[in-house]
């Protein structure tokens, strides 16, 4: 499931209601933006899964840290956002739920 801020037209970011049903099927939430992971979709939807859904939650995106200059692929990959970084993140989170 993706979300995307822009397609929202209430004040806020995520739709709870999907949110939750996605979380109930899937038993866990991977949200990936590519800017800081402070106060950005990361947030809203711990925010929404804390008040709605308690739900096992990983948050990738640019940690709380000092930006730094470089080409896109590169900034992804320094960040954790290559595509690779994300599938791999993606299979540890549902394996971690399958063996706690």
């Amino acid at each position: 499931m993706v979300f995307k801020t822009s397609e929202r037209s209430s004040g806020s970011l995520v739709d709870s209601e999907t949110l939750c049903e996605s979380a109930a099927r899937t038993r866990c939430v991977l949200s990936v933006e590519e800017h800081s992971v402070i106060g950005g979709l990361g947030s809203a939807v711990a925010e929404s899964l804390s008040l709605h859904c308690p739900t096992s939650l990983c948050r990738l995106g640019v940690q709380d840290e000092f930006p730094e200059s470089g080409d896109y692929p590169g900034l992804l990959a320094h960040h954790g956002l290559s595509v690779a970084n994300i599938a791999a993140s993606a299979r540890a989170l549902v394996q971690r739920k399958r063996n706690p």
